[in-house]
């Protein structure tokens, strides 16, 4: 009975620590993504994919999660608005395979976490970066902010179909390739029709 009363001590504390979906993500990846509060467009996922990666390749390691509700915090939810408080949660959960610089964003800021250092000045430096609505907007400020502090530029993102050049181009050739099918079909019946008139 004590031998089952001390798994039980361990393996409680294991469950709740593996609560939130990000954790799981970020072993092995740079970017956690939201997954059940909204999504990212696939323009600033983008976009902060290639600020994250310029980064490492500067030597600059950091690892970013984008919370924009409780429902991408798991069982930790009441830890939603708390960004800090979250990084500091979440930096420990990974600290057995990533030990640098962790970043979260929430609606209501940043939190920084890296295992036995000190982030005061990275704290700073995030400082006055707006974090607009909805997962974009935590994507855009994350990619600000680790341009910030790696010293890197941030990508830009692409335009998306529905806007723009691109789309009326598109739409363009659709169209002037219908016309011509339409100019052809009908020059195929005349044809046809005076053949049987014939």
């Amino acid at each position: 009975m004590p031998l089952v009363a001390a798994v039980a001590l361990v393996a409680v504390p294991a469950a709740l620590a593996d609560a939130d979906p990000a954790s799981d993500i970020l072993y092995t990846q740079r970017i956690y993504l939201p997954f059940f509060s909204g999504k990212v467009s696939p323009e600033r996922s983008e976009a902060l994919r290639k600020t994250v990666a310029a980064a490492w390749e500067k030597g600059y390691k950091v690892k970013v999660a984008l919370i924009p509700g409780p429902d991408d915090l798991g069982g930790v939810y009441q830890l939603f608005g708390e960004p800090q408080k979250y990084a500091d949660f979440l930096g420990r959960e990974l600290v057995f395979l990533y030990k640098s610089l962790l970043l979260t964003v929430m609606p209501q800021g940043f939190g920084v976490y890296q295992y036995k250092k000190p982030v005061a000045r990275q704290q700073a430096a995030l400082k006055g970066i707006a974090i607009g609505e909805g997962p974009d907007g935590l994507a855009d400020a994350a990619n600000v902010g680790v341009a910030r502090l790696a010293g890197v530029r941030a990508a830009v993102p692409s335009k998306s179909s529905s806007d723009g050049g691109t789309a009326t181009w598109m739409i363009a050739v659709i169209v002037a390739g219908g016309v011509a099918l339409l100019a052809v079909m009908i020059a195929f019946g005349t044809i046809l029709l005076r053949r049987r008139g014939a």
